[in-house]
């Protein structure tokens, strides 16, 4: 006697009996091509969210200037200049407040006591310069002067951009001169050129770069200096072509940013470079 297979065949047709397939086939690829769709926005996301967050800290959008406006207080002077503060006062802030704030208030590094020591025994009295110096809240610091292209506040590509992902421009303060970084360094000839979550200068994002066509050119700068040192995070500045040349590497727990991964920020230092370094062009 043949089994009963009848039970089997419904449930291999339609394995949820409260629920019927639509009968007509238009409608049928238009519930495939949904649920498609559906799920490349799904995959889509979750790639922004990574490539963002790694690349570009775009900041977590679900906090808001009210949220972090409490950081005001602790981490701004009244003239709108960054605090100079230890390490340990940022270890007791949320980073993802830390990071929002920074977003919000266009900072990227964010100079320490430690920091600042540093940098100065490293400089040891010589001439000096800060390029592509933002709000110049690392460079007052320093006593040093600060120069920036002012690419933030007057480029539309990248206000535009900032705009898109809700970051606030890095707009200079009145002693930042408006200056970009190879016509700064030309002009005073410093020994030390300091550079702070600086992006060089790419090709055009149709040739294959990243598009920052005004970033400046990190080799001529190397070539016209004692020491060039950048202070950065790898996720984002480890694959820079600067690094094709030897050079030092420190990291330290001093070191603050508005990185998604902190662990990861980093001192770069390239020194005793005589030459324009044409092979990276």
């Amino acid at each position: 006697m043949p089994a009963n297979t009848s039970g089997l065949s419904r449930r291999l047709d339609n394995p949820c009996p409260s629920w019927s397939p639509p009968q007509d086939r238009a409608k049928r690829v238009s519930l495939r091509l949904f649920w498609l769709l559906a799920a490349r926005r799904r995959w889509y996301d979750k790639l922004v969210d990574r490539t963002l967050s790694a690349k570009t800290c775009v900041e977590p959008t679900h906090l808001t200037a009210k949220d972090v406006r409490y950081l005001d207080g602790i981490l701004l002077e009244p003239t709108g200049r960054l605090r100079l503060l230890p390490a340990s006062s940022y270890a007791s802030i949320d980073l993802l407040h830390l990071r929002a704030w920074c977003s919000l208030n266009g900072r990227y590094g964010l100079p320490t006591t430690e920091l600042v020591a540093w940098l100065k025994e490293r400089i040891a009295g010589r001439s000096a310069v800060e390029i592509g110096a933002g709000c110049g809240d690392l460079g007052f610091r320093l006593g040093i002067p600060m120069t920036d292209s002012f690419q933030q506040v007057t480029d539309p590509a990248t206000v535009g951009m900032l705009a898109q992902f809700r970051q606030a421009p890095a707009t200079p303060l009145p002693d930042v001169e408006p200056e970009d970084a190879e016509t700064a360094v030309r002009r005073r000839k410093p020994r030390v050129v300091i550079a702070s979550w600086v992006a060089e200068r790419s090709k055009p994002k149709e040739e294959g770069g990243t598009g920052n066509v005004h970033g400046p050119r990190e080799e001529d700068i190397l070539g016209r200096c004692e020491s060039y040192i950048f202070v950065g995070n790898e996720a984002v500045h480890g694959k820079k072509r600067l690094r094709r040349v030897p050079h030092l590497m420190f990291k330290y727990p001093w070191l603050v940013s508005r990185a998604r991964k902190p662990e990861l920020n980093v001192i770069y230092l390239w020194e005793g470079q005589t030459m324009p370094l044409k092979q990276l062009r």
